[in-house]
């Protein structure tokens, strides 16, 4: 073999060693540009999606919750109608002026054990009165199966029970014997 020849081989072997050492400090340079990747990452962005995904169901869940509870405000309205025709002024104005549980309010004072009776015979009697206490019975238990899906379910259920339109619900559900059983 001439000699001119294995220098030439040692020569294009040396170059392409060196080339490969460039394109690996080149590939590490811009590892480092991007960021480490790896499971760190993955984990990291696994964590930021479901941080976005909780909240947006929690904007979702805050979203309907408010919806239902505006339906039940204003069905409440039509049922204390249905036992006191003459609303006070005041009770309007506060209304108005964004006291929306005022109604829900008024209709659990105006709903005592002795009324069950008669609310049951409204019940029966008025197409009207009876349309808007099964609206407001389906739209209490539907806010309510909701809470009941997430976590704080159960202690939410029990202050949702508790609060004016659960009682609300609960007085006309006895009234109207959706409660029995």
């Amino acid at each position: 073999m001439p000699r001119g020849r294995s220098t030439f081989n040692k020569r294009q072997k040396e170059q392409a060693r060196q080339q490969k050492q460039r394109d690996k400090a080149e590939r590490k340079s811009q590892r480092k540009q991007e960021g480490p990747e790896g499971p760190m990452d993955s984990v990291d962005e696994m964590a930021e999606l479901r941080r976005h995904a909780e909240e947006q169901v929690d904007n979702d869940f805050a979203r309907r919750m408010a919806l239902i509870t505006e339906s039940l405000h204003s069905s409440a309205i039509d049922i204390t109608k249905a036992f006191d025709n003459d609303v006070a002024d005041t009770a309007w104005s506060s209304y108005l002026r964004g006291d929306r549980g005022i109604f829900t309010r008024r209709a659990v004072r105006l709903l005592d054990n002795q009324q069950a009776r008669e609310v049951a015979e409204i019940y029966r009697a008025d197409n009207d009165f009876r349309e808007t206490v099964n609206r407001y019975i389906h739209d209490f238990e539907a806010m309510l199966r909701s809470v009941l899906s997430t976590r704080d379910g159960h202690a939410l259920g029990v202050t949702l029970l508790s609060s004016d339109p659960g009682k609300l619900y609960v007085a006309l559900a006895q009234a109207i014997d959706r409660l029995r059983d």
